[in-house]
């Protein structure tokens, strides 16, 4: 199964005890905004960030947000986040990760390969997100997957 998870930097802090992210915006922008905008370009679905950000999970060309299984393909969603970038607001859509971000995301994958998931890729960093994405060596299913997904989050 062709699975990738990216994270939205502000989330992966959380997720490794750094930090909680804002989710609101000033004048029409920030991650609600981008949400509302991404449904009115046709994916109704299209969930608000959490307290703690947005997970996205890709699995067989289909988006998983937040546990919300989208029924748009992974292009329509992209095209949408793409018409709606500028609602996060001046610069947000394509700024690196921090080096604060990058550093957490680095630990993470550490923490899964020391928690006995030794295929964990290292992050990527595109588009102010983190990516890990899965060259099919390990089974995001598994009960040792996510124990070690528990632990290095507790981090």
């Amino acid at each position: 199964m062709a699975r990738a998870i990216l994270v939205a930097g502000a989330a992966l802090l959380l997720a490794v005890g750094c930090g909680s992210p804002q989710v609101t915006g000033s004048a029409g922008t920030g991650p609600l905004a981008f949400s509302a905008c991404v449904r009115a370009h046709g994916i109704p679905d299209y969930p608000d960030p959490t307290a703690s950000g947005s997970r996205v999970e890709l699995v067989n060309g289909r988006a998983i947000i937040n546990g919300v299984t989208l029924r748009e393909s992974q292009s329509q969603v992209e095209g949408a986040q793409q018409a709606c970038a500028r609602s996060m607001g001046a610069g947000t859509a394509s700024k690196p990760p921090s080096p604060q971000i990058q550093r957490a995301a680095l630990a993470y994958a550490q923490c899964m390969r020391a928690h006995g998931v030794p295929s964990f890729p290292d992050p990527t960093f595109a588009h102010g997100g983190v990516q890990f994405a899965d060259h099919g060596n390990y089974d995001p299913n598994s009960q040792t997957y996510g124990a070690a997904d528990g632990a290095c989050r507790a981090r």
